[in-house]
């Protein structure tokens, strides 16, 4: 979805200014909730590591 982990951030946070949420059809990410934000911030933290 992004290049980096500070662009999928920015993504989702401009996403979420438009009252848009993003949810994975396959991990268990929704970013309507608390916990899926944590879960997406969590996964893509990860991924810059890789």
């Amino acid at each position: 979805m992004g290049r980096s982990l500070n662009h999928s951030t920015e993504i989702v946070t401009q996403l979420a200014d438009q009252h848009v949420g993003l949810v994975s059809l396959n991990d268990p990410i929704d970013t309507t909730t608390a916990q899926g934000r944590l879960v997406f911030r969590f996964f893509a933290s990860l991924a810059e590591f890789e």
